[in-house]
């Protein structure tokens, strides 16, 4: 079974109007989507199956996919020739999740992140020492159709990091990324020449909070940065870039979303449902926190 997004349809605001979907700006202006005010948790989660995952990438709004599926990295620490996925029957739903693992031509070792670019058209993953692997995919968003992996840039090395790397994200238009280490730092970074991997430069760090293993994710208009870490308990903080995909252009966290509050027995700072991934559905204002240690990922909606 291909772990794929269904591509077919969801040309950018066909899926939910402006103010839900943060491809599209308001109709009166000011920015994309509206102004994120916390968060709720129905009791959606699914598990991913047996086994450690993090670095969890979800395809939705990264191209004019529709979040038909989730897509999951194996954690890091040996070599591994496998992703897995959840198949969604219903688009940005998990609990209708169907679960698979797949195997991956030459994937390299210690992948902690993915993402996709340039329409769908390549898989990016970044291992535990910030190094850039591409691969083409022979159709787009379809991990299974993978070629071989080609080293590209360090990103710790170019934003002379001394953490371990945690996540990537990249900007749909391949001119900017950011990413993150287990120091707490978020780094942005200019990609110079579009979707060339070998041509990044870094640009400007901020530090989110002083702790380790901390993760982060971004909205697909770069305007809402979200970090979470097991180290300070169960919260994900969110922070308003007033320089979209600038991490240094961060002011005083906008809130906290206590998950310990939301979500039953959620309490990372304990060892258990340890943060392994963060992932943003673009068109529904959902987000999805993903644990390496019970192997479940749960669905939160943003309020505001």
């Amino acid at each position: 079974m291909a772990i794929s997004g269904a591509i077919a349809g969801a040309a950018a605001g066909a899926i939910v109007g402006a103010n839900t979907d943060w491809r599209q700006p308001n109709a009166g202006g000011g920015g994309y989507g509206v102004p994120l005010t916390g968060a709720t948790y129905g009791g959606v989660s699914s598990t991913l199956g047996s086994g450690t995952w993090r670095g969890m990438g979800i395809n939705a709004g990264r191209s004019t996919d529709d979040g038909g599926n989730l897509i999951a990295l194996p954690r890091g620490g040996t070599p591994t020739s496998r992703v897995g996925g959840l198949t969604l029957s219903t688009a940005g739903d998990i609990s209708t999740g169907t679960f698979n693992t797949v195997a991956v031509a030459s994937c390299p070792a210690n992948i902690v992140s993915l993402d996709f670019a340039n329409g769908g058209s390549e898989l990016i993953v970044v291992n535990d020492a910030g190094l850039l692997y591409s691969s083409p995919l022979s159709t787009n968003f379809d991990i299974e159709t993978s070629g071989a992996f080609t080293s590209r840039s360090n990103l710790k090395t170019l934003a002379s990091g001394s953490a371990v790397w945690a996540s990537i994200r990249i900007k749909e238009d391949g001119t900017q990324m950011i990413g993150t280490d287990w120091s707490g730092r978020v780094y942005g970074f200019a990609i110079n020449t579009p979707y060339d991997w070998d041509d990044i430069t870094y640009d400007d760090v901020f530090l989110a909070r002083a702790s380790t293993n901390m993760t982060s994710e971004i909205t697909f208009d770069g305007v809402y940065l979200m970090t979470a870490s097991p180290v300070t308990g169960s919260q994900v903080q969110v922070w308003e870039l007033s320089i979209p995909w600038s991490p240094s252009s961060a002011g005083a966290a906008l809130f906290t979303v206590d998950l310990g509050a939301l979500i039953p027995g959620f309490n990372p700072a304990s060892g258990i449902n340890e943060f392994s991934g963060l992932a943003i559905d673009t068109y529904r204002k959902r987000f999805y926190i993903a644990s390496n240690t019970s192997d479940v990922v749960h669905q939160l909606d943003w309020t505001g």
